[in-house]
């Protein structure tokens, strides 16, 4: 993990073999400035005043490549991985969720808070779901989805989800339904 210091990129101080940050594949901004990263090494970790915390190693969540990060509105931090389905980290400790707790697949390639504290969650090929505080909801084709590939995730002023797909392009969650979005393109 490198950084700008204001004149010139320098590398991070880790406090483990700078190896394990070789392969980043996640980043996100959160309280305070601090930089949340993950990567196929099986890690999450946090820089904050030139240090860095890693968090859950060993853990199952973390048995597979970290694809999204989101730090939240309350402090969780949200990791979606390649094959090992969703984390959360609240402070030192670490929830895993996976199919076998309702979600749709176990790839997550999008996690999105939106302004009521709903989290969407989008799934290589499982489609869509919204986590509310003990109920999951998931999203898929049948429901009006373009595509079951959901690559990103966000929300807008108006509080619509955007979300994007992998080969069905984009949709929107607005008003309680999926609504595939038609963009008039000028050439």
């Amino acid at each position: 993990v490198r950084r700008w210091n204001g004149s010139a990129i320098v590398a991070a101080p880790a406090e483990r073999d700078p190896a394990l940050f070789s392969s980043v594949s996640a980043l996100a901004l959160g309280p305070g400035g601090a930089i949340w990263f993950g990567g196929a090494n099986g890690y999450v970790g946090k820089l904050a005043d030139d240090a860095v915390t890693t968090f859950g190693e060993g853990h199952a969540v973390l048995t597979s490549t970290a694809w999204e990060l989101l730090p939240t509105t309350g402090g969780d931090v949200w990791v979606g991985t390649s094959a090992s389905g969703l984390g959360r980290l609240r402070g030192n400790s670490l929830l895993h969720i996976t199919t076998d707790d309702g979600l749709p697949a176990n790839s997550v390639r999008a996690i999105c808070e939106d302004r009521e504290g709903n989290l969407w969650i989008g799934t290589a090929g499982g489609g869509l779901t919204r986590l509310r505080p003990r109920r999951v909801a998931a999203l898929t084709t049948r429901d009006g989805l373009s595509h079951n590939g959901i690559m990103a995730l966000a929300e807008d002023a108006a509080g619509n989800v955007w979300i994007g797909t992998n080969g069905g392009g984009l949709n929107r969650w607005h008003a309680g339904k999926v609504e595939p979005h038609a963009p008039n393109y000028v050439l």
